[in-house]
């Protein structure tokens, strides 16, 4: 990792085309959700998707926290170059690319797919976690990228909870403006925008202690 080469990242990203191949034979794809869309920009086509996963690059959303595709998480040079201490991982199954390796950042996992009816409600614990270690980690000086597949959606709705979590945006719909205007590919699942304008209802439960069990996939 600290050797990091652009054989480093082409190697990442044949691993990455192989697993989200292997995943579309598996299971034969899935129902797209409704998202929320940006007016001006409207839905993307397969081109302009093609653009914003290998060319949009990590967009910077706050200070220290970084929202990107998981092209950019497979990009050791991109690691890199921001200095990344922490990889928040928003998918179930895309690798965390140099976990282990010397000189990598940290990583934690949230376990979430980006389907019709899915909801953060049901990993109430473990996003909160993440969101707490963001806070940590940017709190020391450090740089966290978070990801999914896309950089559109799950990672948009974490990095929009990191911010109503350290009080950077007081609403739903000023968080995800927020990264919106940071982030052109932002387009979140309706039902991921409901966990965020419900946030108060859910992100603490009854049998939660308020003291945090991190999930670090590094230690």
């Amino acid at each position: 990792m600290e050797n990091a080469t652009r054989f480093t990242d082409y190697w990442a990203y044949v691993h990455l085309a192989l697993h989200k191949l292997w995943k579309r034979v598996a299971e034969g794809g899935s129902d797209q959700p409704e998202r929320v869309e940006c007016p001006t920009r409207g839905t993307p086509g397969i081109v302009q998707k093609w653009r914003d996963f290998w060319h949009e690059g990590a967009s910077k959303v706050s200070t220290r926290l970084f929202v990107g595709s998981a092209a950019d998480a497979a990009s050791a040079t991109t690691l890199a170059q921001l200095d990344v201490k922490l990889v928040v991982n928003c998918t179930p199954d895309i690798p965390n690319f140099f976990e282990g390796e010397e000189g990598a950042p940290d990583y934690v996992r949230v376990p979430v797919e980006d389907g019709p009816g899915v909801s953060f409600r049901e990993c109430a614990t473990t996003v909160r976690d993440a969101v707490q270690q963001i806070r940590r980690v940017r709190s020391t000086g450090g740089v966290v990228l978070v990801h999914c597949l896309m950089g559109a959606s799950r990672s948009v709705c974490v990095a929009c909870l990191a911010l109503l979590d350290d009080e950077e945006a007081d609403t739903a719909d000023s968080a995800y403006q927020t990264v919106r205007t940071a982030r052109a590919p932002a387009r979140i699942n309706v039902s991921f925008m409901r966990d965020l304008e419900t946030k108060h209802d859910w992100w603490w439960n009854d049998d939660d202690s308020k003291e945090p069990l991190v999930q670090n996939e590094s230690r």
